[in-house]
């Protein structure tokens, strides 16, 4: 807080610390700032959420799978899979079916043949670029590493 100013005892008074502008405490004591902002959001985050989600979700896999060994035998369990098979093999047909009526004959329209221009060379002095698709890893590395030093590597341009 600066000395001039006429608040700093009513500041201080009311707050028990003294006042600073964000940008100056950023730049200053990054530092502190940190720190603060840590002190602040901690009464809002807890910290051993993720750890015990995780720990119940295990707990839930493990007594989900000894439920489904005690209730499921080798019989039922091939005929779910049977089931599922044949469902899906239903639904298959159905997609084949829906897919067969939506056809539509359009009469013999042709298009043209769609030709994709290519690129075009780069004029002559303009500046090459940082790296090419078209380059091995040891070319483009060895650009990238010339271009850090300012240097040009033969090829590429």
């Amino acid at each position: 807080m600066k000395a001039t100013e006429r608040r700093a005892d009513k500041w201080r008074a009311a707050h028990g610390v003294d006042q600073t502008e964000i940008d100056a405490l950023a730049t200053l004591r990054p530092d502190v700032l940190g720190a603060i902002l840590r002190d602040a959001l901690d009464h809002y985050y807890d910290h051993t959420l993720a750890r015990r989600v995780t720990e119940a979700h295990l707990r839930w896999r493990e007594e989900a799978q000894v439920a489904l060994e005690a209730q499921l035998d080798p019989g039922l369990l091939d005929r779910i899979r049977g089931d599922a098979e044949e469902k899906l093999a239903d639904l298959e047909e159905q997609a084949a079916a829906i897919n067969d009526a939506l056809r539509i004959d359009v009469g013999g329209i042709e298009l043209p043949e769609f030709e994709a221009p290519t690129p075009a060379d780069r004029v002559y002095g303009s500046p090459s670029p940082l790296i090419d698709s078209a380059w091995g890893y040891a070319r483009a590395s060895r650009a990238l590493i010339a271009r850090k030093t300012y240097e040009h590597v033969e090829g590429d341009r």
